[in-house]
């Protein structure tokens, strides 16, 4: 499946994920997994984060002209 076709997860399971991830990072064994987790958990952040400016930029996008009725 291309990435085109993939739909966006919604905002509040991308912050569970990250912080799943990170709870998962802090009681990990081995330095490796530690260094997976918390890489996954920015990922997620960093997903989370650009899907919540594009969904605030789309709420207050300004119309592209203002008619004037007189």
């Amino acid at each position: 499946m291309g990435e085109s076709q993939v739909m966006p997860e919604p905002l509040e399971r991308l912050r569970t994920n990250a912080t799943k991830c990170r709870d998962l990072a802090s009681t990990s064994v081995t330095p490796e997994a530690r260094d997976v987790l918390s890489g996954l958990a920015d990922d997620y952040e960093q997903m989370a984060t650009s899907l919540e400016h594009k969904v605030s930029a789309r709420r207050h996008r300004r119309p592209a002209f203002h008619w004037h009725l007189d």
